[in-house]
């Protein structure tokens, strides 16, 4: 069992089956579209695979023929995580992407090469059914916020976090964002673990909570969340997800068409990718290095004199 919770004879045939009715009964009230399973890696490997097997197909029994399963499995290993989704129709449909997670932090904090994020996005292929389904993210509930790890300050968060958000948003199958992200929320400060050796009431202090923050103006608040950010909707990150959700919304290549990377950069700098589905090419640029400017040269799939507008600003547009 984990953390004191209940430990369920998942070795019974009667456990097994009223657990698998409970979450039928559940997408039958709730006429949901998916599961997130939390801490799938404590549940018994094959076990949790046929449980996952048997939810959807009760799924396909409502006309949910792809309800979306995705486990968390807290590891940044594509193999062990690949492996709960890569038998087509069987099993789950989807992963919790840990290890692009690590990567976006790698590229867009640490100034690592650019390259890494194609290299990062070449690992779908590895998860079969879940490939164009992976679920991606930054910031979550279990880790120190990104905006933390890039120093906390404000400004340099938000210049930092435009680029990061639109490769999350654009390149990646399925982007989850967590809330405060969108306000650069860095835990006050405070890195998990820092008073580990500290003890409450007896007990180590475990200190993993700090990037819970609260949106609303009570309770724990440190730095950034401080104050009603509920209602903050003219944050700059806000605004600039906003753009990227109509992007997604008005052009059908940024959410399902295929990947091709257009430019890279070594080290921090210049990176630009394609998406393309049928007749309809998107091409996105971003740059990861601090106070520097230049100019590329990306190729794309259009014929010369094609003209491509920019989304964000439509009266700004490049021949071909």
């Amino acid at each position: 069992h984990l953390k004191g919770t209940d430990d369920l004879a998942t070795d019974s045939p009667h456990v097994t089956y009223w657990i698998t009715e409970a979450f039928k009964n559940l997408i039958d009230a709730s006429d949901c579209d998916g599961f997130r399973v939390d801490a799938s890696k404590h549940v018994e490997y094959n076990w949790v695979k046929k449980w996952a097997d048997d939810i959807r197909k009760h799924a396909a029994t409502k006309g949910k023929n792809d309800f979306i399963l995705f486990g968390e499995l807290f590891v940044y290993d594509n193999n062990a995580l690949a492996s709960y989704c890569r038998e087509v129709g069987y099993s789950f449909n989807s992963a919790l992407w840990f290890p692009m997670s690590q990567t976006i932090k790698s590229v867009f904090v640490d100034g690592q090469g650019t390259g890494q994020l194609t290299q990062a996005l070449s690992a779908k292929s590895m998860y079969g059914e879940g490939e164009n389904r992976l679920v991606t993210f930054i910031d979550n509930h279990d880790v120190n916020r990104i905006s933390l790890q890039n120093g906390g300050d404000n400004g340099n968060d938000i210049w930092k976090l435009r680029p990061a958000l639109s490769f999350l948003y654009l390149a990646t199958p399925v982007p989850c964002l967590y809330y405060g992200t969108e306000h650069a929320f860095d835990q006050g400060g405070h890195w998990n673990g820092q008073n580990a050796n500290q003890l409450y009431e007896g007990q180590p202090y475990d200190d993993a909570d700090w990037q819970r923050e609260t949106m609303f103006d009570r309770g724990f608040q440190p730095g950034p969340a401080a104050g009603n950010q509920l209602v903050m909707t003219n944050a700059p990150l806000y605004q600039h997800i906003a753009r990227l959700n109509n992007a997604r919304k008005n052009h059908p290549a940024l959410t399902r068409g295929n990947f091709t990377e257009r430019w890279q950069s070594g080290s921090a700098g210049p990176y630009a990718f394609s998406r393309v589905l049928q007749d309809q090419e998107a091409l996105v640029a971003i740059n990861t290095a601090d106070n520097q400017t230049g100019t590329i040269n990306p190729q794309v799939n259009k014929p010369n004199g094609t003209e491509l507008a920019n989304v964000h600003n439509p009266t700004e547009q490049v021949t071909v």
